[in-house]
């Protein structure tokens, strides 16, 4: 049996990888779901291996482990991931406590959004798909957004004991008016780079998508005339601009019959500010050639985006490979289409129809 591709996914501060095989079944080590569980490794392996319903689930796959100062391939036992809920139903009365299946859920489903952030919903096996929320209340996207700060911190003191030339390194050595920055500065930059470079760039090819997937001649255009991608492009940003900024207000005002006091959080609507007919002609239309288009997708001033230029040709050469490859395509179902709550706004699920 062999390894055809692997997806790493964070879990309380751990990076675990699941591997996809040759049958196209999905196996993750035992020993990593027993290390998230906090049961023992070698007494769970045993007890699969003596239980016929799952005994041929658990299989031995080569796998890089570390070894030393380096790696070397290793025979690990690995469950696949359609036994795991069997295989829990088995401990849970005698090992597992009601924390450690909350645990298992939440360890399926962050294999789950990785696995689909690479492969979409083919890849994914649908009893684990179905577990995905891409929009999540409040208070769980607050617990994991805290996870990923915990796993980040912890990077940040790895690094303080071990230095490397990395970009972590980089920004604990940085000075900013002649002090070192605090751990937690660190922390909260990774954080801006990971999510900034990631949830908004998807988000902005996800939105020129539907957009053209719903508007035939817009995509029949840009199709015949890829000269024309990076000015639609721009219009793509202007009408469904990913981002909305919060700011701090610095003094206490009144403005346009809202009352406003020092240190309240506002929110700025970037979307809003680009469908301004003060500012646009035709504010409302998406008109993919428009040819003087100062939008404020990227935002303004000081603040503005510095990864701006990478997202514009990211944004760019998505949708020349994508029209050169997939001219034609629709909604496969226009009610299914989500999108995502929040400061960042674009489709998390996008059925097409490719014709």
């Amino acid at each position: 049996m062999d390894i055809v591709h692997s997806v790493p996914f964070v879990f309380y501060g751990e990076v675990f990888k699941a591997y996809l095989v040759s049958d196209r079944q999905w196996y993750i080590p035992i020993q990593g779901v027993c290390s998230a569980l906090g049961v023992d490794t070698e007494g769970q392996r045993q007890r699969i291996l003596r239980d016929e319903a799952i005994a041929d689930r658990l299989v031995n796959l080569p796998i890089e482990t570390p070894y030393k100062d380096t790696t070397r391939i290793q025979e690990v036992s690995c469950l696949n991931l359609r036994a795991l809920p069997y295989w829990l139903g088995t401990i849970e009365v005698r090992r597992v406590k009601e924390e450690h299946r909350k645990k298992l859920i939440l360890f399926k489903r962050e294999f789950a959004e990785a696995a689909w952030a690479v492969f979409r919903s083919d890849m994914v096996p649908p009893d684990l798909l179905a577990e995905m929320d891409t929009n999540l209340p409040p208070d769980e996207r607050i617990e994991r957004v805290s996870r990923l700060f915990d796993y980040l911190l912890a990077q940040v003191h790895d690094h303080l004991d071990n230095p490397r030339a990395d970009l972590t390194t980089y920004l604990i050595n940085a000075e900013l008016y002649g002090h070192r920055l605090d751990p937690s500065h660190v922390v909260g930059t990774m954080a801006l780079l990971l999510i900034a470079g990631i949830d908004t760039s998807w988000s902005a090819i996800g939105a020129s998508l539907w957009h053209l997937a719903k508007t035939p001649a817009d995509r029949g255009r840009l199709a015949t005339d890829p000269g024309l991608v990076p000015t639609a492009v721009e219009e793509f940003l202007r009408a469904y601009a990913p981002v909305t900024m919060a700011r701090l207000v610095k003094e206490d005002m009144h403005w346009h019959g809202a009352d406003m006091k020092a240190d309240d959080w506002i929110l700025l609507s970037f979307p809003a500010a680009n469908r301004d007919p003060a500012q646009f002609g035709r504010a409302g239309e998406v008109v993919i050639d428009r040819e003087v288009n100062r939008h404020a997708a990227f935002g303004l001033g000081i603040h503005r985006c510095v990864g701006s230029h990478l997202a514009r040709m990211e944004l760019r050469v998505a949708l020349e490979v994508w029209l050169a490859r997939i001219p034609e395509f629709t909604l496969a179902d226009p009610a299914a289409v989500t999108w995502s709550a929040g400061q960042i706004r674009g489709p998390r699920t996008l059925p097409l129809r490719i014709r």
